[in-house]
């Protein structure tokens, strides 16, 4: 790129910062721990910026944000100025000077040429150009960081997640496939196949962050996303498994400590040290990440022929976990309020996702669409199409309630359906039978059939009894039997 600066003004003053000249600055020198790095990139890179006046005011911009934001912003940040100059660049190929660069039109046309990016990428692309000039406003390099990027320019963006949770036969096999324990990714599956966290999560863990209380066991981590330390209850099988992984490394640290004498005394010694999840790869102490994960995953379910719901090899990421967690515990039935605290989100709209695909699933192994071929029944032989059941619309505009009113399922029984929600109390003791909520049809004849002799048995049992309750009860649903089966037969 031929670069002409035509304006000595334009200039920053280099900061104290000793790696401010080089073209690459590691997050560990910029002063970030381990914790707050993470999986991603370990540096920002600045080599492909050619003109002097345009690197400086990048990396005087980019050391104003480390103070403020985390490295994976930043990441996002220097990657949407790169996108920039490399468009700026096509622009202009014969050469970009200042007045060339403070062009308004330049984002108009950067937008025009990313419209079909994804919605979630312009909208970092805007965020980023916009602090960007808001920068360069604060530094008087520019009137008003709106004649660039006004807001009313911000792009729109619905965030959309489609968790992909591990189907639960392919589930069971990787459960079977770990169950020794024997290797690093096997412990570190069964820990996270119950803890459902963000695969960095656990490999950022250290001796310090399972701890026991009066209750039982506590694991405490670093939440990337939110920078922040979260505690959750373990069981004591996945206690037991982090604290065989903690003996490991520091057995594994001993034996190289004995073996490399002056190793000790490293720097990188000092930054992993700490770490239960550790390996030495090409003689170097090192932390495992993600690359390590989902490639001994791979050769795992390889080596077991682990197989996915349609019989094809399980594709597998490591936040597959985390999604297969979730899910998990929303089809059990666990308070939405307890899933969204133990997996860390900060409000209810992430886990409404988890509670969305739960929906789905819960309707195919509730058989809906085999019910609601049929014309379903209740006790009065009123004729339902379907087993859909909404509650009031009122409730519309509170998240949780929302939550509860979009996803609500039905029971499902040996002899029919309950349309209730499945968290909502039922005031009827009689198996559902003298209850207007209860469906049924023609595919469950014969077991009616069946329960209304049962039922008849039971009456005179109690009536020679002088059990005058029970046989108010028992009539009283023998009675909503025979207007089904009446209304069956029609």
């Amino acid at each position: 790129m031929m670069i002409k600066n035509n304006n000595p003004n334009f200039s920053v003053v280099a900061p104290s910062s000793h790696f401010y000249d080089d073209d690459k600055w590691t997050f560990k020198e910029m002063g970030f721990s381990e914790e707050e790095i993470g999986s991603g990139n370990k540096s920002l890179n600045f080599d492909k910026i050619k003109a002097d006046w345009l690197k400086d005011i990048t990396k005087d911009f980019m050391l104003y944000k480390s103070k403020r934001v985390k490295p994976s912003r930043l990441c996002n940040m220097i990657m949407t100025l790169k996108k920039f100059y490399k468009h700026l660049d096509f622009i202009y190929s014969d050469a970009l000077d200042l007045s060339r660069f403070l062009n308004p039109s330049n984002v108009d046309s950067f937008f025009d040429s990313v419209v079909d990016h994804k919605s979630a990428s312009v909208h970092v692309y805007f965020s980023s150009l916009r602090e960007f000039y808001a920068f360069l406003e604060m530094k008087g390099y520019i009137s008003s960081a709106n004649n660039f990027l006004p807001l009313d320019m911000k792009p729109k963006h619905e965030l959309t997640v489609n968790p992909r949770p591990i189907p639960n036969k392919s589930v069971e096999q990787l459960k079977h496939a770990c169950k020794m324990n024997d290797t690093f990714i096997k412990r570190f599956l069964n820990i996270n196949l119950e803890v459902g966290a963000r695969a960095n999560e656990i490999l950022l863990l250290k001796d310090e962050s399972i701890h026991k209380s009066s209750l039982g066991w506590n694991l405490t981590r670093y939440e990337s996303k939110s920078s922040r330390y979260i505690t959750t209850p373990i069981s004591d099988q996945c206690a037991e498994v982090i604290l065989s992984q903690i003996e490991l490394a520091k057995l594994a640290r001993l034996e190289y400590q004995e073996a490399n004498p002056n190793y000790k005394n490293c720097e990188r010694y000092k930054d992993y040290s700490p770490y239960i999840f550790i390996h030495f790869y090409k003689n170097k102490f090192s932390k495992y990440c993600l690359r390590n994960v989902n490639y001994m995953s791979k050769k795992l379910i390889e080596e077991h022929d682990i197989r996915d719901e349609n019989g094809d090899l399980l594709v597998f990421t490591s936040h597959m976990l985390r999604h297969t967690v979730a899910s998990n515990l929303v089809e059990s039935g666990v308070n939405q309020v307890f899933v969204q605290k133990y997996l860390g989100h900060k409000t209810p709209t992430m886990t409404n996702f988890y509670a969305q695909i739960s929906e789905k699933k819960m309707r195919v192994e509730l058989k809906f669409d085999e019910i609601n071929q049929h014309e379903l029944k209740d006790i009065y032989g009123n004729i339902y199409k379907n087993v859909e059941y909404d509650l009031d619309e009122s409730l519309d505009g509170d998240l949780d309630k929302e939550w509860l009113r979009k996803n609500i399922s039905a029971h499902i029984l040996p002899n029919g359906i309950c349309s209730l929600p499945i968290r909502q109390t039922c005031h009827h003791g009689n198996a559902c039978l003298t209850c207007v909520s209860f469906r049924t049809g023609k595919q469950f004849k014969d077991t009616l059939i069946d329960q209304r002799e049962r039922l008849i048995k039971i009456i005179n049992i109690a009536d020679e009894g002088s059990l005058r309750d029970q046989v108010l009860i028992n009539t009283k649903t023998l009675e909503g039997l025979d207007k089904i089966l009446e209304k069956i037969d029609e």
